[in-house]
């Protein structure tokens, strides 16, 4: 049964990144690619020796035709990355079990998506470098269309109750010309307005955050 949750991995290569530290590419032995995991998982990887050792993935969570860990050797641990720097070459097998994740990323956490975006906006935008004008054309474009719609996602309680108010005071301006409409108008739709903004301003924070979580995202993923 403990058998069936491990999977045969071939160390493709093993390089130095470090002091200390070296990548492991894993390949799979008796398939085509890996399971597909998230930011922030690893992987249990079963050394020759017994030892049983956790390991972050390191590599692009869309390309699993591989594995990529990294391990920093510890002199003074338990052993597990003194084996896996003074044993393990590439050709070697492992065994190692399914990606597991217990630090996932959090998408509501806007905060680590506005570090990501600005992380990734120096790979984007590279400094001396001209940057692809057709693609911040295209994000430019998908930017302002979405600041558009959120901003008529966000005003439309207003434009509806203001149309409707209005058109109310007209009808009722013509069915009593002797009362001051306006005169009344102007104070209640002041005050309906405030009433309308407590009821929907929290909606209205969720719409605009949701915007601009996606505006992060998508500056991160270019």
């Amino acid at each position: 049964m403990a058998m069936k949750l491990l999977m045969k991995a071939t160390v493709r290569s093993v390089t130095d990144v470090a002091e200390s530290t070296r990548a492991y590419e894993l390949a799979p032995a008796k398939r085509e690619r890996f399971p597909s995991f998230e930011p922030g998982a690893h992987v249990t990887v079963q050394l020759p020796n017994s030892l049983k050792r956790q390991y972050s993935l390191c590599s692009d969570p869309r390309e699993t035709c591989s594995y990529r860990i990294a391990v920093l050797c510890e002199e003074h641990g338990r052993g597990g990355s003194r084996f896996m720097h003074h044993h393990i070459r590439p050709g070697d097998t492992l065994y190692i079990r399914y990606p597991d994740n217990r630090f996932a990323i959090a998408g509501e956490a806007l905060h680590h998506v506005l570090i990501a975006a600005l992380h990734q906006s120096y790979a984007a935008f590279r400094p001396g470098e001209l940057p692809f004008t057709g693609d911040i054309a295209a994000l430019m474009a998908k930017t302002v269309a979405g600041a558009f719609r959120v901003g008529v996602q966000l005003a439309a309680p207003f434009l509806i109750f203001g149309l409707v108010f209005n058109i109310s005071l007209g009808l009722l301006s013509r069915l009593m010309p002797q009362m001051q409409v306006f005169f009344v108008g102007l104070p209640l739709s002041i005050l309906l307005g405030f009433v309308i903004l407590l009821l929907v301003v929290g909606a209205m924070m969720g719409t605009f955050l949701s915007y601009f979580g996606d505006v992060l995202r998508d500056l991160g993923t270019m």
